[in-house]
């Protein structure tokens, strides 16, 4: 997706886009375990060993450098799941803009509604 790349060259974040029907709650962010990967988008196996990683039910599938096959957007995706990695101490005023700067250039380009923030 454009308009994410666009975001995150603009705040020099990582970020993640998901279709949230396809995740399955809980989703946790963990440090990854021995030889624990996913397919990922045009990538083969993403090896995510001792790195964050997004997890669901069904396993891992995404982190702040590629994000999975199974979870990825395509034109059926009617939900997402927007994900900005930030360091440890980042600034929350800070974060709270870029989440707010982030939901609008979203909509701009793709349109849709927004439907809430969780910092975790």
């Amino acid at each position: 997706m454009d308009a994410l790349n666009l975001v995150s060259l603009r705040e020099q974040l990582p970020f993640g886009l998901y279709d949230l029907d396809r995740v399955k709650p809980p989703v946790v962010l963990r440090k990854g375990t021995a030889a624990e990967g996913y397919e990922g988008i045009r990538k083969g196996f993403v090896n995510v060993e001792s790195r964050p990683v997004l997890v669901d039910t069904e396993g891992p599938f995404g982190n702040p450098t590629s994000d999975s096959a199974r979870t990825m957007i395509t034109l059926e995706a009617r939900n997402a799941l927007v994900v900005a990695y930030v360091p440890a101490g980042y600034n929350l005023g800070r974060l709270s803009t870029v989440l707010d700067a982030t939901a609008e250039t979203l909509l701009r380009f793709c349109g849709g509604t927004r439907s809430g923030d969780r910092i975790l």
